[in-house]
């Protein structure tokens, strides 16, 4: 998944899209500072045992408790 779509994903439930634009400047930009290209940058996400090295399928939801708000990463190995 591409940075730019995690970025969206991960923050969707909890702040504006204006938020959410200001913070991938933001990011773009200090990414270029430091030599990285962001529009070329992938989140992958793989789960681990001692033996493989799984693929896992991945939802990215939120959900508001009494003492905040909590954003879940759950990977679904098939």
């Amino acid at each position: 998944m591409k940075l730019d779509k995690f970025i969206e994903r991960i923050l969707e439930n909890v702040m504006s899209l204006e938020g959410i634009e200001k913070i991938k400047e933001y990011i773009k930009e200090d990414m270029e500072l430091c030599g990285f290209n962001y529009d070329t940058t992938k989140v992958g996400c793989q789960v681990l045992d001692e033996y493989n090295n799984y693929d896992p399928r991945v939802e990215i939801s939120s959900e508001g408790y009494p003492d905040g708000e909590i954003i879940f990463i759950d990977n679904y190995l098939d």
